[in-house]
């Protein structure tokens, strides 16, 4: 009778200290996820500029260099930084997203890397600043702006789906109407024979 009684006892604990931890949950101790503001977290932040958005209301805190309300306004013209903005950026500008306004950094534009954004993507790598790697096969390299594989000889583009990608586009075609294509041009190719009788 004893032993049953301590089981219904530590029973009754456990299951006490279980809802303690539910009801511990829903006390609003976790602050929205980043990008996201308001009631239930509802709202998503504007901040740009990598500006911090503050979790109740929205507000934009601006990285140095930035103001505005989502942080959207550099303190300096474009093409130039520093204290008194009499500096001009270094970046090539064809090949640049922004020059920091205070540093002079710049934010290359996809399939550009390198300090002044004047090196196209490394091998293997392509997007804004060559961050993201690609993701081909069987020695494909990928285009360094939009990623879309530019295969090696004796390999094209293509998935289990049922479609082929087109490597320069990165658009996909029926994996029939592809063999239809083959099948036509090596059609034409072929010369007619003469048999003779």
């Amino acid at each position: 009778m004893e032993m049953a009684r301590e089981d219904l006892v530590m029973k009754w604990e456990s299951c006490i200290l279980s809802r303690v931890q539910q009801i511990q949950l829903f006390r609003c101790q976790e602050e929205c996820p980043v990008g996201t503001y308001g009631p239930q977290c509802a709202h998503k932040c504007d901040c740009l500029n990598r500006a911090k958005c503050y979790h109740i209301n929205g507000a934009c805190l601006c990285n140095e260099g930035f103001k505005g309300p989502s942080c959207q306004d550099r303190f300096c013209p474009a093409g130039l930084y520093g204290l008194l903005c009499d500096k001009y950026c270094p970046c090539k500008a064809d090949n640049t997203l922004s020059c920091h306004p205070l540093s002079g950094e710049c934010t290359c534009a996809a399939g550009w890397a390198g300090l002044y954004c004047n090196e196209t993507c490394p091998a293997g790598y392509y997007g804004e600043g060559c961050r993201e790697p690609c993701s081909c096969a069987n020695g494909a390299d990928c285009d360094g702006i939009t990623g879309a594989c530019i295969c090696a000889p004796g390999y094209i583009m293509g998935s289990h789906s049922g479609s082929v990608g087109d490597t320069i586009t990165g658009k996909t075609a029926d994996w029939t109407d592809l063999q239809k294509t083959v099948i036509d041009s090596l059609r034409k190719e072929r010369k007619p024979q003469t048999v003779m009788l």
